[in-house]
């Protein structure tokens, strides 16, 4: 009898032990395919703040630049869909940080260029808050104009934004269709009125392929989403070109759609940088060293908490986060579908009635 309740105990051990394996291997990734409702409506609820300051009359604008699947997959819509210089046109393939960075400015640019009116517009209240409701679901861009204080200018970095986005343990599971995000906001004293260099340079990726360059290239420089200048770049000035202005501006660079050239824009301090790459050149490999940093430009949360929403300050995507992992791009890799849950159940269901047909053969070699 001892035998035969040890032999129990031991297959019940072994169906338990299993299960808790199983279930603690699956659950940061795993989530039903299928969980997003399509048919529902979302919202996206901005707050714009520089530390514990709200700041009121913030015209803030979205862009919705993708749909979204039921399983969290993205597809760029018309027009953007049709833009073979944008360095990214598969968001799926999206896993570093700095891919989309680089998706940022050429979208942004391409509806400076282009006059693309926003999908909508808000202007925050006393609180600093902008809503946006009863949205289709996708992958928006949102870009806020700066504004002046007193003697203070105030910046926000543009981020990408998924409503929904991902629930509380990172899975699409309980989906947030009303997203609270908070976008990285710099702020400049402007008191005594001062100017500051700023340097634009061109940089050519296509050895090998030099015979197919532009001798020469217009590139539009856009300053708060306003045409500033529009300046020709060639090997005569060493493709580059510098201005002076007041500080506490966003700039944005747009060129024309060069044929099999991909462009990116990069920024160090106050110089920029296009890099045009010939995309019939062969992607390098990412390695060990790539890695997918924390957003810089929003932080994002979901009800009842906004901070985390935009991503990172949102985190200081887009900057800090203080809520379930955001969906801005240009801050970090979009959430992806994982695997089922249905094994877990269809092992549980196994062990038990392992557990049970010992336990009855046992019972009969006892009689």
């Amino acid at each position: 009898m001892r035998k035969i309740l040890s032999s129990h105990i031991y297959n019940l051990i072994v169906a338990v032990v299993a299960l808790i394996l199983l279930v603690l291997e699956l659950p940061s990734s795993a989530f039903a395919a299928g969980d997003i409702d399509l048919s529902k409506k979302g919202s996206l609820e901005i707050t714009y703040q520089y530390q514990e300051e709200l700041i009121d009359g913030v015209n803030s604008r979205i862009y919705r630049v993708a749909e979204i699947d039921s399983v969290g997959n993205f597809s760029l819509l018309p027009p953007y869909n049709d833009v073979t210089s944008f360095p990214v046109t598969d968001l799926n393939e999206i896993d570093i940080q700095s891919e989309w960075d680089d998706m940022l400015n050429p979208i942004e640019a391409y509806i400076y260029t282009n006059k693309i009116a926003p999908t909508a517009s808000a202007i925050t209240d006393s609180e600093g808050i902008a809503k946006f409701e009863n949205l289709d679901l996708g992958l928006y861009l949102v870009i806020a104009d700066s504004v002046v204080k007193g003697y203070c200018t105030y910046t926000f970095s543009s981020f990408f934004m998924s409503v929904p986005t991902k629930d509380a343990d990172g899975n699409w599971v309980n989906a947030v269709y009303d997203v609270i995000a908070v976008p990285k906001c710099e702020k400049y004293e402007t008191e005594v009125p001062k100017e500051v260099e700023y340097n634009l340079y061109k940089r050519w990726d296509d050895d090998g392929h030099e015979s197919v360059r532009p001798t020469s290239i217009e590139v539009s420089i856009y300053k708060d989403g306003t045409l500033y200048k529009t300046v020709t770049l060639s090997s005569e000035n060493s493709w580059h070109y510098s201005w002076k202005s007041e500080p506490g501006h966003s700039w944005t660079m747009a060129e024309p759609n060069l044929t099999g050239y991909t462009m990116k824009l990069t920024l160090g301090g106050n110089s920029f940088t296009l890099t045009n790459t010939y995309s019939k050149k062969k992607k390098k490999p990412k390695g060990d060293n790539d890695e997918t940093p924390p957003g810089d430009s929003v932080k994002i949360t979901t009800p009842p908490s906004v901070g985390e929403r935009i991503l990172s300050p949102i985190a200081e995507v887009l900057g800090e986060i203080f809520g379930p992992e955001s969906d801005v791009l240009g801050e970090r890799k979009l959430p992806q579908t994982g695997q089922l849950w249905w094994p877990v159940f269809v092992l549980m269901i196994l062990g038990v009635i392992s557990f049970i047909y010992g336990f009855i053969t046992d019972r009969i070699n006892d009689r």
